[in-house]
């Protein structure tokens, strides 16, 4: 029955069951592609490192070090990198790269990736470089062109395509070049106060407990201030970010899936609101109200299921193509396969939203009369319905279900839960406003267009509240994405405030400034500010030395605090990102003063656990510096 009383419709049923395909296209997607992810995370995980352990420093190794390193494991490779400017005598183009000097069999697992292959090993032997495929086009660069890093002119041997653990990107923000670790003196480039790292990299057998290695070796990596990171560091880190992408998408397809439900409510509105002289003549002919709403939400169903699988089927088609287009982005190579537990979630949580918003408008058929049949032109009589109620109630704890499950805090998913239904309210309220507003105030000064178009608003069978619904929540969804990546490109980067820096030059020596100054007023460059750059270590908090601090069990301080360089200035003025929230701020110091008065930032101070008035000691290129906390100020 419910196929022959779609006949005349089914044309019109099918176009609507299609507004829920986009939705759970993005759900299947979204999930699939993050299973791949997740998936790919887990088979690649070493190549994603490129070596089962990696310890980095700031200071090369001295000989106590080294046998210390080599107690480590002997399967090991040696890399040093830093930023350097490069010549191409070719055409005299200059480029600010990262220059790598690497000794051993880097990567250990993955592979290297150039063009030619055979460039990847030749430059280990000392007879040229690898440069980056980007800035091979860039300066139309060839193999057999040569390139001069500091004192040293090299041959480039080939293009560097991929390094494991690194994505395209990586080159757009420092262009690479691998040299061979034995030339690396011939450049002259490293001296006292280079900004250096030495980089060793591990392979063990195994059977070799990795976590249990880091657990042997930590006190004496802090002691050395290095920095270590293991295959399960990077795994972590890495499906950290992705799994915050996944949620945050997730959710963006279950909005876009109500937007579709809400679609699929108003096309069953329209067709119900046809048929109800039907089902008051089943009615007469002995069908009992349960038959007749049985055929319409047979009905309904078989619109959500044709609308569900075709979103699965647009959105497995898209997940095919995410990893091709995606792939410049992705530090991994990502497979495609098919994930029925994603796809069946899609399916599930599409089609089963789109039945709930099927039985809202599909309902009261179950209260047709057979006397219907003979009033049904004027019979506009509506009663409360608990069911009604019921799939109301269902749908908001489904929501909020979901929401919770995405961010995994239930405060953030009742937040995000609430704010929907807030949308929710807000748009049936303004809509019921403005059919309210309209029913019998449509001036009859309008020409007859405007006052037919405008009556019609608030006609008998009018779809005013869904129609109004659906284009409010759109607008909702695509203006928050729309506001929130605003949002944050307006926090990185600069507007057009002329008071604001948008370029920063790093490194300039005192008898180099005013030479430099001159440069830039010449280009029509203005300086903003001028701010000294000091390195230094804690010593000590509040009278206790660092080295105390950590071996109390009890303290609370994060080891990044304590062990971190400051990168700390000196000026007599705050700029406009900051403020003053405790204390005074002291725009000078008299000669001979003992404790030198400085302003920390919040959330330093909060971690370092001080506030005004506590004592610190600094070392400040192996000088010992007291300090006292004069004040605490806001950075934006």
């Amino acid at each position: 029955m419910a196929w022959r009383d779609s006949r005349r419709t089914r044309g019109r049923l099918f176009l609507f069951s299609t507004s829920i395909v986009l939705g759970i296209a993005a759900l299947t997607a979204i999930g699939s592609f993050g299973r791949q992810l997740e998936n790919a995370v887990e088979e690649q995980a070493r190549t994603l490192l490129g070596a089962d352990l990696v310890i980095t420093a700031r200071e090369p190794f001295n000989d106590s070090q080294d046998r210390f390193l080599e107690s480590i494991g002997s399967n090991q490779a040696r890399e040093v990198r830093f930023s350097s400017m490069v010549l191409f005598p070719k055409n005299q183009g200059t480029r600010l790269v990262q220059v790598r000097a690497l000794f051993g069999s880097f990567p250990f697992y993955g592979r290297f990736e150039t063009s030619p292959t055979s460039a990847a090993q030749e430059f280990r032997t000392g007879a040229g470089v690898v440069v980056e495929e980007s800035l091979m086009t860039q300066f139309e660069l060839a193999a057999g062109d040569r390139v001069k890093i500091g004192e040293l002119t090299l041959p480039i041997l080939g293009s560097l395509r991929k390094v494991p653990g690194e994505s395209l990107v990586f080159s757009t923000l420092a262009p690479r070049i691998y040299m061979p670790m034995s030339e690396l003196d011939k450049t002259k480039l490293l001296g006292e106060g280079s900004l250096v790292r030495y980089r060793v990299y591990y392979r063990f057998p195994p059977e070799r407990d990795i976590k249990q290695l880091v657990r042997e070796i930590r006190e004496v990596a802090n002691g050395f201030h290095w920095e270590y990171e293991t295959v399960d560091q990077r795994k972590a880190d890495l499906g950290r970010s992705m799994d915050n992408l996944y949620h945050f998408l997730n959710l963006v397809g279950f909005v876009s899936v109500l937007l579709g439900g809400i679609g699929v409510a108003s096309a069953l509105h329209s067709h119900v609101k046809e048929r109800l002289g039907t089902v008051a003549i089943l009615r007469c002919l002995g069908c009992t109200s349960r038959e007749a709403l049985a055929i319409y939400v047979v009905q309904g169903a078989a619109l959500g299921l044709s609308g569900a699988v075709m979103g699965a089927s647009l959105g497995l088609t898209v997940q095919a193509l995410l990893p091709r287009v995606l792939s410049d982005f992705l530090p991994m190579q990502v497979e495609f396969a098919i994930y029925w537990s994603a796809l069946l979630r899609a399916l599930a949580i599409g089609f089963g939203t789109c039945l709930l918003f099927t039985l809202l408008p599909l309902l009261p058929v179950r209260r047709v009369s057979p006397l219907r049949a003979l009033r049904i032109t004027y019979e506009t009589e509506r009663q409360r319905d608990w069911l009604v109620w019921l799939c109301y109630a269902v749908l908001v704890i489904g929501l909020i279900a979901f929401s919770i499950s995405q961010t995994r805090r239930w405060v953030f998913g009742v937040g995000f839960a609430a704010g929907t239904i807030i949308a929710f309210a807000f748009l049936a309220v303004l809509a019921k406003g403005i059919v309210g507003a309209l029913r019998g105030r449509v001036p009859m000064a309008l020409p007859f267009v405007w006052r037919q178009g405008l009556a019609n608003i608030h006609r008998p069978s009018n779809r005013t509240v869904l129609v109004i619904l659906s284009l409010g929540l759109g607008t909702f969804l695509i203006l928050t994405l729309y506001l929130t990546q605003q949002t944050l490109v307006g926090q990185l980067i600069p507007s057009e405030n002329k008071s604001r820096a948008n370029a920063v030059l790093f490194d300039i020596q005192p008898d180099q400034r005013e030479d430099l100054k001159r440069l830039l007023q010449m280009q029509g460059v203005p300086v903003l500010q001028e701010a000294p750059i000091v390195t230094m270590r804690l010593r000590s908090v509040k009278g206790r030395p660092i080295e105390e601090i950590k071996k109390d069990p009890k303290h609370s301080v994060p080891k990044w605090a304590l062990d971190r360089e400051y990168r700390s200035t000196y000026r007599d003025q705050l700029i406009d990102s900051e403020q003053i929230t405790a204390g005074h701020w002291h725009p000078k110091v008299q000669n001979g003063e003992e404790r030198i008065p400085v302003s920390l930032e919040t959330g330093i101070a909060k971690s370092l656990g001080v506030t005004i008035g506590d004592e610190l000691v600094f070392d400040v290129q192996g000088v010992l510096v007291g300090r006292i906390v004069a004040s605490l100020r806001e950075v934006d």
